[in-house]
């Protein structure tokens, strides 16, 4: 009698489920269970719809532009957008955040954040995070090499395996990893299809021409690869900080890891580095008490941007890291 009844009780939560999402019961839930958090939004690339581009891209990471607006518009209805300074202050025990904060950052680096998001960002009256990658900036030429390669491995694997003897897009990155910098986008050149109409990545220059009310700015390595397969972890924690301040002109005391990868000695060398350090760890920050250093990031793919729905649903049922 006991389990056929709580079949009946599942039956009816179930059956129940349409009404109370119709009624906005789970968003009002939702908010309440979830005020005392932070939460981190991660973004790659902003680009029109219409632009080769655009279509050139890894879609997974490229959001047309009016659909970023659509989701910056929701996002600042529903949440406390804030600082990285304001989310430093309160880890380091000082102002605490407000109920529901929010921190929009982007990776890598690309121009098109400058060019297409940050008239976006500046008409909503909203600041964002550039976690920029240093070789990206140092490296000439207009196309990054590493978007290169995915464009290869795309299209023309077969140069994969001319270049390391397999298809494997890693295997790849490794060997090119090992000629200097200027040396990887002419290796793989031959078999890329899609130029760019100008460079993808941001200059040295233009890094200190950011507008501060706009941007801050972060660091995410000096490579871009996973730190659990570097040989010089100071040169992709310490020195990627050193020559992004140098560019910049100004302090650059938050990382971001690439592709999310670390592990608890490479977790405590940046903790000593910086003053926070962001993960790819789908996860709500908690901020009952001051937020930790440590910060866990939820990735925005360009469904969500389009539909409030998804997006919302993508923010709600998450951990919550205390």
């Amino acid at each position: 009698m006991w389990l056929n009844a709580k079949r009946q009780l599942r039956r009816l939560r179930q059956s129940l489920k349409p009404l109370l999402w119709h009624v906005g019961y789970f968003r009002v839930a939702r908010r309440w269970f979830q005020a005392r958090t932070l939460t981190v939004v991660m973004f790659h690339r902003v680009l029109p719809a219409d632009s080769a581009a655009y279509a050139n891209s890894e879609q997974e990471y490229a959001v047309d532009v009016d659909d970023f607006e659509h989701c910056l518009r929701h996002l600042k209805q529903r949440y406390q957008v804030v600082s990285l300074a304001q989310v430093q202050a309160a880890a380091d025990g000082g102002i605490p955040l407000p109920d529901h904060a929010l921190l929009i950052t982007f990776d890598d680096g690309w121009k098109d954040n400058v060019l297409h998001a940050e008239p976006v960002l500046a008409r909503l009256g909203l600041r964002a995070t550039l976690f920029v990658n240093a070789d990206a900036v140092e490296q000439g030429g207009d196309r990054w090499w590493q978007d290169a390669l995915v464009e290869m491995t795309r299209r023309r694997p077969e140069g994969l395996e001319i270049l390391c003897g397999c298809r494997d897009f890693f295997a790849a990155g490794r060997f090119l990893l090992t000629l200097p910098l200027a040396q990887r986008l002419p290796r793989i050149e031959q078999w890329l299809n899609y130029v760019p109409a100008e460079r993808q990545m941001l200059t040295s220059a233009e890094l200190a021409a950011l507008d501060p009310t706009v941007w801050d700015i972060g660091s995410h390595g000096a490579t871009h690869v996973p730190l659990t397969h570097v040989a010089d972890l100071d040169a992709e924690l310490g020195g990627a900080a050193r020559r992004l301040c140098a560019w910049a002109g100004r302090p650059v005391e938050a990382f971001a890891f690439p592709h999310g990868r670390f592990n608890p000695e490479i977790l405590r060398q940046a903790l000593s580095t910086y003053g926070l350090v962001f993960t790819s760890e789908v996860v709500l920050n908690g901020t009952s008490r001051a937020p930790g250093r440590l910060l866990g990031r939820i990735h925005i793919p360009p469904s969500a941007c389009r539909s409030t729905r998804e997006l919302d649903l993508l923010l709600r049922a998450r951990r919550i890291r205390a």
